[in-house]
């Protein structure tokens, strides 16, 4: 069984020339390869190049399961991920952010510059 983390950027305008630049340069400084081992399931962190109706970045990743030690792999894999979309959240303007682990929604925590699980949920 695998679960995918899955993200997007709401809003009516597609990105800017100059957001594209910035978001490219963020993916650039991460491995996004990193998590995306087939034996444990996982996927290359990326962008759908054709984002739907509405909506400027759209995206989803498998994550990664190490049968012997799961929690570790998928949590390292996670944080990765939440860290990364949040050096984008950073560098594109407005809209609203969705990622969510399934059905489990991760909130931007603002003091630290990440997507992260709710505190106690």
């Amino acid at each position: 069984m695998s679960v995918s983390l899955y993200y997007s950027l709401e809003r009516d305008a597609r990105l800017s020339a100059a957001e594209q630049e910035r978001v490219a340069e963020v993916l650039a400084r991460h491995d996004l390869d990193r998590f995306a081992d087939p034996l444990m399931g996982g996927e290359r962190f990326t962008f759908w190049d054709d984002p739907s109706e509405g909506t400027a970045l759209e995206g989803a990743a498998r994550v990664p399961v190490d049968l012997e030690r799961p929690e570790e792999t998928a949590e390292a894999a996670l944080a990765e991920w939440g860290r990364l979309l949040g050096e984008v959240r950073r560098v594109v303007d407005g809209g609203t952010w969705r990622v969510h682990l399934e059905d489990v929604a991760m909130v931007w925590v603002e003091e630290r510059g990440v997507f992260w699980f709710p505190a106690g949920g």
